[in-house]
């Protein structure tokens, strides 16, 4: 074969794959395809208000935010990549433009080997980072030093700083020695060990319903609050009356007396979808691969731990099936979870194709064509867009579920707000502006106006929102 027929065979073998991957992504977002998802979620939703399960976590918070507080107060975030710890100031909203505000933070990575390590040496850890930053310092007040916690796996409340762990994933070894444990008493317990001096922890709070308080402290409008970065999780305010009495642990009497209408409730979002969201090939080899296939269906499809993975194995494929990048996968990018969804990001905006040349280029070996590199953008784009719809979908079977709890019409119904938070919601080029123009055209296809769902940004709403948590705490 001559080398120019070669070169046309590589063309359209390409031109076939990108096809395939057309085929898989962007064909089923349509938006009649789209509703069904949200209404295959919408049924799940409903069906998980009653069981006692990990899914619909009612959370001890049942006073949505005035937005009259004012407090200074140490908050700790405790993600599934990131520790953040800083000091955040509430305002009365009115007195100023930012009702909540940030002092001071502090972050740092949680790698595989934090993530290592028995639930007490984790929590030991977290005092280091609080003690090494300063934050155990300069306080006002006579007692223990006083913190929140948010933490990004769902909690078994029984009152606003006593939460037991549920379950833990995202990549800790020992989740097992977590299970079951007093989130805040692990905090206190491991304050004093490095520390040497007592601590109280004020509230602790998943970080989808930290979010949720956030925004409802600067937005009266905010009723949803969702958490969109290495994983995905909402928080929903819902009637009291909709959730099982089983749902319910022993509860304090001052929370029965005060007999709440509403609570906040942890959907646990990542977990739904599992015979709703369409799959493509790639992501059943991902679920094969995964150590808990199914556990988090829709997670597996936009979290920001998965995106890059997604576009990985799609991109080993065209170079054993099409022939992409000479048929060699740079050596760098053969190791699963190698391409990261921050990489990933960089590929998709870069009109110049630089961030693909130089991940893609193999060490020692010539550059890729630029036909390459364009498909491997395209995959990038067709993967991030369907996170997009996929989202969309979910928040729009939380806005049906949200009104058909309290028996109000779409058509008729107020404009909300969701809360965003997290790395890929706020920081991946075009995905949010992507997720909210699905959102739109779902509430109209649905009766209701563009815009009844606002994506609304919320930067640094864990820890702001784990603050109003333990103001409200008080009251």
């Amino acid at each position: 074969m001559s080398k120019h027929s070669s070169t046309q065979t590589e063309s359209s073998l390409k031109a076939s794959f990108e096809k395939e991957v057309t085929q898989q992504f962007i064909e089923p977002l349509e938006i009649p395809n789209l509703l069904r998802i949200s209404q295959g979620l919408n049924e799940e939703f409903k069906k998980a208000l009653k069981p006692k399960e990990m899914f619909m976590v009612p959370c001890y918070h049942y006073r949505m935010p005035l937005g009259d507080q004012r407090r200074i107060l140490v908050t700790v975030d405790i993600g599934g990549s990131v520790l953040r710890i800083a000091k955040v100031e509430l305002i009365p909203r009115g007195e100023v433009e930012r009702s909540a505000r940030v002092l001071i933070k502090r972050c740092w990575p949680m790698d595989d080997l934090v993530k290592a390590v028995p639930s007490a040496e984790f929590f030991r850890w977290v005092a280091l980072k609080i003690k090494d930053a300063g934050f155990n310092e300069g306080s006002t007040h006579d007692g223990p030093d006083e913190l929140s916690l948010a933490w990004s796996f769902p909690l078994d409340h029984t009152s606003s700083p006593i939460g037991k762990i549920i379950i833990v994933a995202k990549g800790f070894e020992h989740g097992s020695d977590f299970v079951g444990r007093d989130l805040g008493l692990l905090m206190e317990d491991a304050y004093k060990e490095v520390i040497g001096r007592s601590a109280k922890v004020l509230a602790t709070v998943n970080d989808a319903a930290a979010t949720l308080l956030a925004g409802a402290h600067v937005n009266s409008s905010t009723k949803i609050g969702l958490v969109h970065g290495t994983g995905v999780n909402a928080a929903i305010e819902l009637p009291v009356s909709v959730l099982g009495p089983e749902k319910f642990g022993p509860l304090p009497p001052s929370w029965k007396d005060n007999a709440p209408q509403n609570v906040l409730v942890d959907t646990e979002l990542s977990m739904y979808g599992k015979n709703v969201l369409p799959r493509s090939s790639w992501d059943d080899i991902l679920y094969r691969l995964h150590a808990l296939p199914g556990f988090q269906p829709l997670e597996y499809l936009i979290g920001g731990r998965y995106l890059g993975e997604i576009v990985r194995l799609i991109v080993m494929d065209a170079v054993d099936r099409a022939g992409l990048l000479d048929g060699r996968m740079p050596e760098k990018l053969q190791e699963p979870f190698s391409l990261e969804t921050e990489i990933l990001a960089g590929i998709e905006c870069d009109d110049t194709l630089s961030t693909a040349r130089a991940i893609f280029t193999t060490d020692g070996h010539k550059v890729p064509p630029e036909e390459d590199l364009h498909l491997i953008r395209y995959i990038s784009q067709c993967v991030s867009r369907r996170a997009a719809a996929y989202l969309a979908s979910a928040l729009h079977a939380l806005w049906t579920l949200y009104h058909d709890s309290k028996y109000m019409l779409l058509s008729s119904a107020s404009p909300i707000t969701a809360g965003c938070h997290g790395s890929v919601i706020l920081k991946y080029p075009g995905l949010r502006d992507r997720c909210q123009k699905y959102l739109d055209e779902l509430t109209v296809q649905s009766g209701g106006l563009r815009g009844s769902v606002n994506l609304e940004p919320a930067p640094d709403a864990t820890l702001l929102g784990t603050a109003v948590a333990a103001a409200y705490s008080e009251i």
